[in-house]
Formats: C-alpha cells, sequence, structure tokens
C-alpha cells in the first residue's frame, strides 16, 4: 500500500464487489474482488487505487495473478482510515477502484537469470503474482532459480498465501526473516541476513525489492556490492 496522493488521471472509475475476505496475518487482510472487463491487468507489479465511500483512494498491488480472468486480490495492511475500513468490509460490499496501473515489472531484466526477492510487510503482494507467472508459464521467464527472501516484524506476520506455498513446492527456495522473533524463523531476524547466509551466483542474477524504505536502503548496497548492476535491481513503481 502507499500513501502517495492520487492523480487527477487515476480517480477510481469501476464499482467492484468484494468477493471474499480473510486474514492473511493479524496485521494483513486479504480481499478478493470481482475483475472488471478491460482492466488492464497485463504484467506482474502492477497496483490499482482503491477506496470505499467517501474516503481517500490509496493505492495497493495487485497480489493475484494476471492470469486470473474472474477476480483480483490485494493484500490491505491495516493502516490508516482507507485501509482499515476496507478491512472492515464483509463480503457483498462495494468498492470503488481504478483500472490496473504502472507498467509493472521489467520482466526482460529478469529473463533467463537467478532471481532475488526481497519482500517485507505487504511488500509480499505484488511478488506473488510473479512467482505464480514463473509457476504457470516457466518459458515466460526460463528462470534458472527463484529466491524470496521474505521478512516482518514477528513470524506470526509472515503470510503463507496459497501462491508462496505453491511456488515453494514447485522449488522455490524461501527465506523468511522475523525481526522480534527470529527464533521462529531459522536465526534470521532481517532479509539481509537470509540473504548472506544463501544465495545464488549474482553475476547471472536479477532482484526485485518490495517493502519498507528500511529494508530496500539495507537490502540495495548489499546488492550493489556484490556486483550486481543497477539495472538489474529492480521495482515495481
Amino acid at each position: 500500500m502507499s500513501d502517495a496522493p492520487i492523480t487527477p488521471a487515476e480517480r477510481p472509475h469501476h464499482t467492484l464487489r468484494l468477493l471474499d475476505a480473510w486474514d492473511a496475518t493479524p496485521q494483513l487482510r486479504a480481499l478478493r474482488l470481482e475483475r472488471p472487463r478491460d482492466f488492464g491487468y497485463h504484467t506482474p507489479g502492477q497496483y490499482i487505487a482503491l477506496t470505499t465511500g467517501d474516503l481517500t483512494p490509496r493505492y495497493f498491488a495487485l497480489a493475484s495473478s494476471h492470469l486470473d480472468p474472474d477476480h483480483i486480490e490485494l493484500l490491505v495492511k491495516r493502516d490508516g482510515d482507507t485501509a482499515l475500513a476496507l478491512a472492515d468490509l464483509a463480503p457483498g460490499a462495494r468498492v470503488s477502484a481504478t483500472d490496473a496501473l504502472g507498467a509493472g515489472f521489467h520482466l526482460d531484466a529478469m529473463r533467463g537469470r537467478h532471481l532475488l526477492l526481497f519482500a517485507s510487510g505487504s511488500g509480499l503482494a505484488p511478488i506473488l503474482p510473479l512467482l505464480d507467472l514463473w509457476r504457470r508459464q516457466p518459458q515466460t521467464l526460463h528462470l534458472q532459480s527463484v529466491w524470496l527472501y521474505y521478512g516482518a516484524d514477528r513470524a506470526e506476520e509472515l503470510a503463507r498465501p496459497d501462491p508462496l506455498l505453491r511456488a515453494e513446492a514447485h522449488g522455490a527456495h524461501i527465506l523468511r526473516a522475523a525481526v522480534a522473533t527470529p527464533e521462529a524463523t531459522a536465526g534470521f531476524a532481517f532479509v539481509q541476513d537470509a540473504f548472506a547466509a544463501h544465495a545464488p551466483p549474482l553475476r547471472d542474477a536479477a532482484a526485485v525489492l518490495c517493502g519498507s524504505p528500511r529494508m530496500e536502503a539495507a537490502v540495495e548496497p548489499l546488492l550493489l556490492q556484490a556486483g550486481l548492476p543497477p539495472a538489474r535491481i529492480l521495482r515495481n513503481y
């Protein structure tokens, strides 16, 4: 989720029905919404602006695959008026949303490489459709390997959505970290700790950063120092 101001061209104009909602963690609420026609969702890493009632719209990364034609999913962190109101909605409620926004991840930069994914908190959301694309259409990316370094403040805030578990069963290397409870995550408090202990060859790798500014500020210098070119350190904005 982002609190960046919504531009006039990005005002919500679709009315979507909430199909389902559940707690992904104590702080993260998963929402499944009907997917409108001509939604413009074509690449993992895109996002929407969403609101309910008269509240200020907020940006949320799309957490479901663009290959799913009937629904979209989001991970909403319970933080701020709009997010709290969205998290309280019951199935059947109506929300206001934009088309899918942004270009998504630069897939060409990761094609044929080892892919390193760094996510914290609700930053996991745009990673999930990328994992799903790798699993369902491996020929699209031809990745040599997939590594996810996923962190949260506490182990109970590490979500375990189905796309993550399916990717893990499919061979993705998933390393978890929890700042306050590292004993629950193999001793890793931060994603950079997990990366230091387990990393593929970086000469032929690309990395994706999705999460808190603190996490990204800690990880990016490590990747640059290891020789990863800036053009292969990717974000969805």
